[in-house]
């Protein structure tokens, strides 16, 4: 599938053995996820301990597979957000918001599908 990047924060800051089980995949409802490119993007102590905000991106989209990543290596999600799509990105958007699609941007993402099509088969 087109690759999705989400901003996750977690309750506790993986280290880096943890974030190593995510790059190879965990297992989650009885099979493994797909490797995922992890990374964290700040780690923070406030009134509920340590809590760290984190990349992820999968290229599969299964339900609620980040959240259950997440619980897999004993993290769990505080808050989860999906901040890109293939290659569409849009900072200025709040959550709940959208906004039509450019001739450009429905290309490239379809550039973006057929292309992991190709890959994946």
């Amino acid at each position: 599938g087109v690759e999705r990047v989400y901003e996750v924060r977690v309750r506790g800051v993986p280290t880096a053995a943890t974030l190593v089980r995510l790059r190879r995949g965990v297992q989650i409802d009885g099979r493994y996820s797909a490797p995922a490119l992890v990374r964290v993007l700040r780690r923070w102590r406030n009134a509920r301990g340590s809590e760290a905000l984190v990349a992820i991106s999968v290229h599969e989209g299964r339900h609620r597979q980040i959240r259950k990543m997440c619980e897999a290596i004993g993290h769990p999600v505080v808050r989860l957000r999906r901040v890109q799509i293939g290659p569409l990105r849009d900072r200025r958007l709040k959550v709940g918001q959208y906004r039509e699609l450019t001739r450009r941007e429905i290309n490239a993402l379809r550039r973006a599908a057929a292309n992991e099509t190709k890959h994946s088969l």
